[in-house]
């Protein structure tokens, strides 16, 4: 799973980058909700990342949820934030 940046990232557009190669974390607060975090790695296109190729770039994806949420899927939730730091993405899958 990851998405395809239409953005132009180091000169290079229609990128790849995926959450699924970093630790995902998740840390409680004192008022009770969740801090979940990871990285979304970019490389110059996905056949670059299935080669193991060196990325280009990271990003930081940070999310804050609920102990309700908990038990939803939260890489679809980083996803998602990790989505809205591009203007130009579409899910590959």
């Amino acid at each position: 799973m990851g998405i395809i940046i239409g953005d132009s990232i180091q000169s290079v557009s229609n990128s790849y980058c995926s959450i699924a190669n970093s630790h995902v974390q998740l840390y409680k607060n004192p008022d009770g909700t969740f801090v979940c975090n990871g990285i979304g790695t970019i490389w110059t296109n996905q056949s670059a990342r299935n080669s193991n190729n060196t990325p280009i770039s990271s990003v930081g994806v940070v999310i804050t949820i609920n102990s309700s949420e908990l038990t939803s899927n939260l890489y679809s939730k980083l996803y998602t934030q990790l989505k809205t730091n591009f203007s130009s993405t579409t899910d590959a899958i």
